[in-house]
């Protein structure tokens, strides 16, 4: 965590999750919580507790990646400020001496137009950065079985990039995290980095009863009948339903359980209640 970076947010969604633990692992995860966020970089032993931890780590690189580019626009917005407080300076002593120079008045709204379009386009770019970090901050830096490096590097983030002309950053991170759940749930090596993105998991090939529906609306309305299903909870079911049926070959609609713990839920939480038996197969 950046040093002059003295806070971090606990999210309430994971209020549901850690009711699961016992008060034992609940402090223990607090602590690994505590020493991750001042760079003490903790070894979580406890198979339960490192995945409970790992979308909490995830959530907190993501949330100091926009805290670090909100600082830098902050700080460049501050320097074009400046500059622009000083041509007004300038431009009105030069009025002052000569206020018929069309020429230079003209010269001035182009310089403007300038400005105006560097601003617009360093937004942009700054925007393709942070989706570029945020997908490569959820692989992780080193497989969880063997301890050994995934190898990424810069060479990824421009392999990051080309994907993103194809994939939404939501697409990406999704397959990031369902495979990553599938190897710890089946304690596989996770691949190198760069071999992942050059052989992304298709989620079109998972034979899911989703796919097999004209809307899929009607068909979480069908699991959910008195429930609201929402543009955005349809598209937040379709990456949980995709994802979990890619990491544990199962559909999540054979599970009882409610439509808000799927919106809240991490998949690997999901999976970990089910093990715990908190969660039961629909009759």
């Amino acid at each position: 965590m950046a040093e002059e970076k003295k806070s971090f947010v606990l999210y309430a969604d994971y209020n549901t999750t850690a009711k699961k633990l016992s008060d034992e692992q609940a402090g223990k995860l607090y602590k690994i919580i505590l020493a991750y966020v001042n760079d003490e970089n903790p070894v979580v032993d406890d198979f339960v507790l490192d995945i409970m931890f790992e979308p909490i780590k995830n959530q907190l690189k993501r949330d100091l990646d926009k805290w670090r580019n909100k600082k830098a626009l902050r700080s460049e917005a501050g320097k074009i400020g400046g500059i622009k407080s000083g041509k007004s300076r300038s431009k009105s002593k030069q009025n002052e001496a000569n206020e018929a120079n069309a020429s230079k008045s003209k010269q001035n709204e182009a310089n403007e137009a300038v400005n105006v379009n560097v601003n617009v386009n360093g937004i942009v770019n700054d925007i393709v950065k942070e989706n570029i970090q945020r997908v490569y901050s959820a692989y992780p830096n080193k497989c969880p079985i063997k301890n050994t490096s995934t190898g990424k590097c810069q060479k990824s983030k421009f392999k990051i990039q080309a994907l993103l002309k194809t994939h939404t950053v939501d697409e990406l991170v999704s397959m990031i995290e369902a495979y990553k759940t599938e190897c710890i749930s089946a304690k596989r090596y996770i691949k190198n980095f760069d071999t992942f993105l050059n052989n992304l998991p298709d989620l079109s090939e998972q034979e899911l009863p989703i796919n097999q529906v004209s809307s899929k609306k009607a068909y979480f309305q069908s699991i959910y009948p008195k429930d609201d299903i929402t543009p955005t909870a349809e598209r937040v079911l379709t990456e949980k339903f995709d994802g979990f049926k890619l990491a544990y070959k199962e559909n999540l609609a054979d599970y009882n359980i409610s439509l808000q713990d799927i919106l809240d839920q991490p998949i690997n939480s999901i999976r970990f209640a089910i093990d715990g038996g908190h969660i039961k197969k629909r009759q």
